[in-house]
């Protein structure tokens, strides 16, 4: 499998995943390359982390991703914004279905194994974690 073909999926299924989420933070911006300079009302990304094949032949694949959301504590210093940053991310993953989906098909949305608000002095931040099940996935 060459990069640039995983990147063009990956690239696909960010960008689907970001299209399915909803924001109800106003300034808050979904990128899929996070440049804290211009997010600082907050900001959400989507990454991929891991593409598992189910069987060696078979097109199958679990496709881990990451949603991750940050704030800065100098403009929410209550952490007002990154709870409803993330309240608005788990709320949207889980009605996401496979119709969510248009750039890979996927066969199934497993439950959220990670969501977590973390922070230090500088910064507050999320990261909800969850697998696809994608089926006939081609490079």
């Amino acid at each position: 499998m060459a990069d640039t073909e995983t990147t063009d999926v990956s690239a696909g299924i960010v960008n689907d995943i970001l299209n399915g989420i909803t924001l109800t933070q106003d300034g808050a911006v979904k990128t899929d390359s996070f440049d804290p300079d211009n997010a600082p009302d907050g900001v959400v990304t989507c990454e991929v982390t891991k593409l598992e094949q189910l069987n060696p032949g078979v097109p199958d694949f679990y496709v881990s991703v990451s949603v991750i959301g940050q704030t800065f504590a100098s403009t929410d210093p209550d952490k007002k914004i990154i709870r409803k940053l993330f309240a608005d991310v788990m709320r949207s993953v889980m009605a996401m279905t496979t119709a969510t989906f248009t750039s890979v098909t996927v066969d199934g949305i497993l439950p959220i194994s990670n969501a977590a608000i973390r922070e230090d002095s500088e910064k507050f931040m999320f990261v909800v974690d969850f697998k696809l099940a994608v089926g006939n996935l081609t490079f």
